[in-house]
């Protein structure tokens, strides 16, 4: 969806919980995964990280540290999703970026997205549409209007 929008494919890092997605990593690999392979000596979040615009979490607990925060570029977006504890505390980001957009996956929070904005506009537009997948196209809205 990022590409889509805009994003160019080797601005994307992709780190799992073992490490960064590199060229030979075998651990819990899988084809998804395989398509965001990037040639690099770089083996760690700690390592991409530094100048990151966004950080897009879906992995797990405190993934992302406040000293990693620091190393992001200035109003960062921090998107940490993990459930039921976020990649960071929301609180703990603001209080090193206090200029960051953020948000979670996290109910108890007032920025969460996930079934906010993402799952009721997915399943409405695919319930009117009658379909029984979900395609790119009802994923990625077009652009025009914003």
């Amino acid at each position: 969806m990022l590409m889509k929008l805009g994003v160019k494919r080797n601005n994307i890092w992709l780190c799992d919980l073992n490490s960064l997605v590199y060229q030979c990593h075998d651990i819990d690999m899988n084809p998804q995964k395989a398509a965001f392979v990037q040639a690099s000596e770089m083996r760690s979040l700690d390592e991409v990280i530094e100048g990151a615009d966004m950080f897009l979490g879906l992995s797990g607990p405190n993934v992302l540290r406040p000293d990693l925060v620091k190393q992001m570029s200035a109003q960062p977006i921090i998107f940490a999703l993990a459930n039921s504890t976020p990649e960071i505390i929301p609180a703990d980001a603001l209080a090193i970026a206090p200029d960051a957009i953020i948000a979670t996956g996290r109910s108890d929070c007032l920025n969460q997205v996930n079934d906010v904005f993402c799952i009721p506009f997915i399943f409405r537009r695919a319930s009117a549409a009658g379909a029984t997948e979900i395609s790119g196209a009802v994923q990625v809205p077009p652009l025009e209007g914003f």
